[in-house]
Order: C-alpha cells, then sequence, then structure tokens
C-alpha cells in the first residue's frame, strides 16, 4: 500500500508539468503546512497582543493585512490560524479513517447480522443534517475547538463505513481472497493484506474531501460562535469578530474569508487529482 501510495505521489508531482492548474492547490497547501510548522517564525508580531490605538488599521507596511478591532496584526493571526486548520484536519482525519475503515471492514466482511446493525445505524445518523450533529454535540459537551472536531469526526464517520463497507463486500469475493481462504488463511490476515491495500485508493481521495469538509465545518461553527472560544486565531472565529466591522474595515473578514477560500479549493483540487489517479475507472474514461 505505502509503495503505491507512494507511486502515486511520485505520478501527481509528474502530472503538475502536465497541467500547471495544479500550481496553486499544490503551492497553498504547502504554504499551510510551512505557516503551521515555522508560525513563530513567520508571523511579525503576536497573534493575542493588541493595541486598541492601533486598531481597525487598514493594510500598512508594518501590518501587511491590517489590524483587527482589538488592535491585533490580521496577518499574524491568520499564520497562527494555519496551525489550528492543520491540527483540526489531521485530527479529523485520522479518527474518520482509523474508525470509519475499522467499523467498514467489520460491516463488510463479518456481514450477517453485524452488517444490518452497522448498516442501519449508519442510516439513521446520515439521515441527520450535520448541523444538528454539530449543535446537538455543542449542547451537550459544551462549546470548543475539541468539541467541533468531535461534531466533524461524527458527520464524517458515516461516510467512511458505508464507502469501506461497499468496497470489502466487493473484494471479498474476488478469486484472490477466496484462494487465500483455501489455503487456510485467518480473516484479519486477508482483511491486513489483501483486502486493506486493494481498498485504500478511495479511502485516501475520501480523506481529501474530509479535510475540506473539516475546514469548512470547523469555520462555519466557528462563525456561529459555537467553535474555538477567543483569542484562539481560528479562520472562521475571526470572521464572526469582524462581521460588524465589515463596512468600515473589511480587510479583518476579506483576509481570514480568502485563507478559507483557497485551502479548500486547493484541497479540492487535490481530491479531484488524486481520485483521476486511483480510480481506474476515471483514467480509463479520461484516455
Amino acid at each position: 500500500m505505502i509503495q503505491r501510495l507512494g507511486a502515486v505521489g511520485l505520478e501527481l508531482v509528474a502530472s503538475v508539468r502536465r497541467d500547471p492548474l495544479l500550481v496553486l492547490p499544490l503551492s497553498v497547501i504547502s504554504a499551510l503546512l510551512i505557516m503551521a510548522l515555522f508560525a513563530s517564525y513567520i508571523a511579525p508580531h503576536s497573534y493575542e497582543r493588541g493595541d486598541l490605538l492601533a486598531r481597525l488599521q487598514p493594510p500598512s507596511r508594518e501590518h501587511p493585512f491590517g489590524t483587527d478591532h482589538l488592535g491585533r496584526d490580521v496577518l499574524s493571526r491568520i499564520v497562527y490560524g494555519s496551525r489550528v486548520t492543520l491540527m483540526v484536519i489531521l485530527t479529523v482525519m485520522t479518527f474518520s479513517i482509523v474508525l470509519g475503515t475499522a467499523i467498514g471492514l467489520a460491516a463488510g466482511y463479518v456481514g450477517g447480522t453485524l452488517d444490518v446493525v452497522l448498516s442501519r445505524v449508519v442510516d439513521v445518523v446520515m439521515s441527520i443534517p450535520a448541523v444538528l450533529i454539530a449543535l446537538a454535540v455543542v449542547a451537550v459537551l459544551g462549546q470548543g475547538l475539541d468539541r467541533v472536531v468531535v461534531a466533524i469526526v461524527l458527520a464524517e464517520l458515516p461516510l467512511y463505513v458505508r464507502l469501506v463497507r461497499s468496497l470489502v463486500i466487493v473484494e471479498k469475493e474476488k478469486l484472490y481472497v477466496e484462494a487465500s481462504k483455501a489455503l487456510g488463511a485467518e480473516g484479519l490476515r486477508i482483511v491486513r493484506v489483501h483486502i486493506l491495500p486493494n481498498i485504500a485508493g478511495p479511502i485516501v481521495v475520501q480523506a481529501t474531501f474530509t479535510a475540506a469538509t473539516a475546514v469548512l465545518f470547523e469555520a462555519a461553527l466557528s462563525f456561529l460562535g459555537l467553535g474555538a472560544e477567543p483569542p484562539t486565531p481560528s479562520w472562521g472565529l475571526m470572521l464572526y469578530e469582524s462581521k460588524q466591522y465589515f463596512r468600515i474595515a473589511p480587510h479583518v473578514a476579506v483576509f481570514p474569508g480568502l485563507a478559507i477560500f483557497l485551502t479548500v479549493f486547493s484541497i479540492n483540487a487535490l481530491g479531484e487529482k488524486l481520485r483521476d489517479r486511483l480510480d481506474p475507472r476515471a483514467r480509463a474514461l479520461l484516455k
């Protein structure tokens, strides 16, 4: 599986030469990673320390993105906000992939009553709008960034369960799996060695779209006042705090909104390219 993903990565890099439109998404994602890792070196000012005498200043040499209603540097908060965004993405992806894949494998491979019960639970959860799930989580657990992560995972988990279950049902009927069973291979070994590597591609593609959803979901909940709490430099929280100053200082909303847009667009564009590379049917249509 690692070798396959490595080959896909090399193919993706090579495809940049054939598709210049990939330069922007890869550049934005690279910038996000660099900002998150080296925020303390890149940010020109503190993200939480403000100057009320310099509040709502327009972009200038000292403050390239201007200042907010508390006199805090907007650029610095966007740079540090990349850490929040990356943390949400990685946490949501990790829990969604691990839990969703495990449940989907169990439902698809074992089948029977377990499959029926898990499938019905997934159907019930997917029938509930994600926003209501988030509101329920916040109502029960309270406001906070960690609660937002829980809400996003609960919303994304059924997608992985249903995807993995359907893939496993198809794979376990193939001849190589039947041959492994005939040779006495145990179920866990068949799943780990044979089935899981062959269904990794669609899971990776789904993970990219989950990353984009996580960014939007976190920003939306923070904008509604249900996510990150001040002074956390969340991009969604920055939009929430700037809404009443938009007419007199539009920069306080434009730059965080642009950061969200570019991040989501870039992740989705990368996901589309990965789907073209990892889905044989999509690749055949392109040829």
